[in-house]
């Protein structure tokens, strides 16, 4: 969502901005949940589960706090709902559907099926967390499999993007091998993160990858900026 968020931008200044503010944001948040985290556990060190922690901080605020408190987690969490949700929707009808299975697609049945698509979303999401309803180990999941898919080519990319070092076939390979491989390791149950895993299959393949397919390229792998 970062990233579709920047791409948007009008001009490269917005983008700047938009970088820095993030990072302080992230930052302070960090910053927020650890003293609360610490704070909490050293008030009642009994928690079985740590993802209870909110739901007895919650009962030990006054209730005109707690009322306001409750609307800010509630605004959180619908913001965060319709932003990934509109990011998964955009994705499959405008970078899959429209740029490869359908390019001369109305915008009003592109609409329509973005409607559409939201609905089976928000229907997959609440199946899947009925099913898991860890929030824990599906955030933890989510970052790692985005980390290991996205990560090296993305900004390794972004680095090499004035050098015939890397190719598309290498970029994209990259992104199957580090999904692949972070999830044989999540499956198998490791000691070492199974992040780990896809991010070094990631990079080896980039390489590799782009390695054999050098003379099959016309130009060098980079990112549009």
């Amino acid at each position: 969502m970062y990233y579709q968020r920047i791409y948007a931008a009008k001009d490269v200044s917005t983008v700047k901005w938009s970088l820095v503010i993030t990072a302080i944001i992230i930052v302070l948040s960090d910053v927020w949940a650890s003293i609360m985290g610490i704070s909490i556990r050293s008030m009642n060190p009994g928690l079985e589960n740590s993802e209870m922690a909110p739901g007895w901080f919650l009962t030990q605020l006054p209730l005109w706090f707690l009322a306001i408190y409750s609307a800010f987690i509630i605004a959180a969490i619908m913001s965060t709902v319709s932003s990934a949700v509109q990011s998964v929707v955009v994705n499959i009808t405008r970078d899959i559907y429209q740029s490869y299975i359908n390019p001369e697609v109305s915008e009003r049945r592109l609409l329509n099926l973005s409607k559409l698509m939201s609905i089976i979303v928000l229907f997959v999401a609440i199946l899947l967390a009925v099913l898991y309803p860890s929030a824990l180990d599906w955030l933890v999941a989510t970052y790692a499999y985005s980390a290991s898919g996205l990560l090296v080519p993305i900004f390794l990319g972004f680095f090499l993007k004035n050098t015939r070092i890397l190719t598309q076939q290498g970029a994209i390979g990259s992104i199957f091998i580090g999904l692949l491989g972070t999830a044989i390791a999540h499956i198998i149950g490791t000691d070492i993160p199974y992040v780990v895993f896809g991010l070094v299959g990631s990079l080896l393949g980039i390489f590799v990858i782009s390695f054999l397919t050098r003379n099959k390229s016309e130009s060098g792998f980079s990112i549009p900026m």
